[in-house]
Formats: C-alpha cells, sequence, structure tokens
C-alpha cells in the first residue's frame, strides 16, 4: 500500500531550511550504491508457479493467494531533510503468510500510463498465520533474519537496516521457514527479484543535498523524469505537497508506468506554486512462487528507491 509522508516542519528559514518528517514511505506499504549492471548473460527470471513435490507426491497450485514478501531499498541522499531517516540509507522487510484469499496484494495498483491521488489498500485476508519467532531470507551467502512482529494484533515478519550492503541488487532471494504447526517448514527458491539501481538523469537537482535542497525543479503543468537503465517491472513517482512553510500537508499525486526510462509526472495543476514536494521513485518488480504446504501463490515485491525534495514551479 502507499504509505505517504504526513506532515513537514520548517525550521528557521525560508530558503531551503526545511525538514520533511514522516510516519512510514514506502510505495503506498517504500538509495545509490556503485554495483555492476546487469550482464546480458545473466539468466532470465522464471515467475511461473509449478507444483511442488513435498514428499507425499506433488502439491497442486490453487491460484489463491496465501502471502506476501516484500523487501526494499531507499536511498536518501538529502538525509538532514527528513525527519524520519537517520542515514542516507534503509533497507527494510516484511513478511506476512495468511489464509489464502482470491485477492493479490498488487490490486491497488492503478493502470500504467496514469497519475491518481493515493489509494488506499485493503489486505487479501483477515487471518494472518503465526510461523515462529523468526524466518530467513537469503541471496548466496547473505542471510537475513526477520523477525516476528504484530500489527494490529496479526503476525508479520520484519526487518530494517541502514546498511547498504543489506540488500542486493538485481539478485534472487529465497525464503526459509522453520517448522512450525500451521504450515509446517518450508524453503522458497527464488521468492523475490530486486530490481536494479536508479540513475536519475532528469531533473537531477531534486536529488540536491541540504543546503540547495528545494530546488523549483518540478511544474504544475508536469515534468517529465528520466532515468536509467530499464528495468523489468513497474515504476512509481510518488510526489507529497506541503505549503510553502512546511506546516500543511497538501496532498499528492501517484503515477505508474513500465519501467522504460521516462515518465511525465501530472496531477499537481490544483496545487499552489512555492509549494514544498518530497518526491520519491521507486522501482517495483513482482515475481510468484509457491508455497509448498499448501499450494497458495506468494508475492513477492522488490523495490528500489530514492527520495528528493523540490518547490513546485509554474
Amino acid at each position: 500500500m502507499i504509505k505517504s509522508i504526513l506532515f513537514l516542519i520548517a525550521c528557521g528559514s525560508l530558503s531551503t531550511d526545511y525538514k520533511l518528517g514522516e510516519v512510514d514511505s514506502d510505495p503506498p506499504d517504500v538509495e545509490v550504491v556503485e554495483t555492476d549492471a546487469p550482464q546480458e548473460t545473466d539468466p532470465p527470471i522464471d515467475t511461473s508457479v509449478t507444483p511442488v513435490d513435498t514428499g507425499d507426491g506433488p502439491v497442486t497450485p490453487t491460484g489463491l493467494v496465501g502471502g506476501v514478501l516484500r523487501f526494499t531499498r531507499l536511498d536518501v541522499p538529502c538525509q538532514e531533510c527528513f525527519y524520519e531517516y537517520t542515514s542516507n540509507t534503509r533497507v527494510s522487510s516484511v513478511l506476512v503468510l495468511h489464509q489464502p484469499s482470491n485477492h493479490s496484494w498488487n490490486e491497488w495498483i492503478p493502470p500504467t500510463g496514469t497519475c491518481t491521488g493515493y489509494l488506499s489498500q485493503n489486505d487479501p485476508a483477515s487471518q494472518f498465520y503465526n510461523v515462529g519467532t523468526s524466518v530467513e531470507i537469503t541471496e548466496g551467502t547473505q542471510e537475513l533474519s526477520l523477525f516476528r512482529a504484530y500489527n494490529q494484533g496479526q503476525p508479520e515478519y520484519r526487518m530494517e537496516s541502514s546498511y547498504p550492503n543489506d540488500f542486493s541488487l538485481y539478485s534472487l532471494y529465497d525464503l526459509s521457514v522453520p517448522q512450525n504447526n500451521t504450515l509446517g517448514d518450508f524453503f522458497i527458491e527464488g521468492a523475490l527479484h530486486t530490481p536494479d539501481q536508479i540513475f536519475l538523469l532528469s531533473p537531477t537537482e531534486i536529488l540536491n543535498t541540504f543546503y540547495t535542497a528545494f530546488p523549483p525543479a518540478i511544474r504544475r503543468g508536469g515534468t517529465t523524469i528520466a532515468w536509467e537503465p530499464d528495468g523489468d517491472g513497474l515504476f512509481f513517482v510518488i510526489v507529497d505537497v506541503y505549503d510553502s512553510y512546511g506546516y500543511y500537508y497538501l496532498g499528492g499525486t501517484l503515477c505508474v508506468g513500465e519501467d522504460n526510462g521516462s515518465m511525465l509526472v501530472t496531477g499537481l495543476s490544483s496545487y499552489p506554486a512555492g509549494s514544498l514536494l518530497a518526491v520519491y521513485l521507486y522501482r517495483y518488480e513482482t515475481t510468484e512462487t509457491m508455497i509448498p504446504s499448501n499450494g497458495s501463490t506468494l508475492e513477492g515485491v522488490g523495490q528500489v528507491g530514492l527520495v528528493g525534495t523540490a518547490t513546485l514551479a509554474n
């Protein structure tokens, strides 16, 4: 689901001396480190769901959704602009396993090529499964533990880190769930695929650091965002709008498109010039695998993002 910044606070100056404070910010739930770009020899990602032999015979896919595994990395060039962030990178993951449902965790996504106001997402299921104190996601020799937490009384598994190396770009992650009385122990290979990093081409000034933050880089009538390289999934641009003093949240826009290198961001014409903006850019890639014990689908979501600042211009 979309989680937007909730408030902006001015800090003694009317130029760049602002901080954006957020309660949560992932695309709707949602980083720059040097890395090798994927080579042409990298194997294609197989997202098909096939029967799994558990020892008692193969389990047939039911077509129902039984959970979601999200893994997100967000880079924050102007960390000082945001109260929420204490470092320049946030890595987070969450796993939810639940009673199989006819609904997807990705149903909230608007049609590609559109910009709209923020959407809310209802969880596909009301009964979440407790599968022990922790689970693991792994990639090669890397192992990350997600620990049980409770969200409105429902169990889920979470981790958060400020270390960029905890998130491997353009990689496949496996999921290991220990023995439990609900679903039994299981291992899912390729439970999610992470995107490559974003290299912003224009307007690059939205990634300015503190002393040159909030440039007039986003226009009321529309602004083209350009990046590279192209990706394999969707691309989101989320813009949160605040008044020119930073005290009041006014609204925002969410634009969705193919990850093809450019997007026209609209939906801001009703807001006054001079409004302060938080601009989120996300790559969003999905996979589907099968939970071996009940044949339901685990939806994987890999996200890589950047957050910048701007002032709304005519």
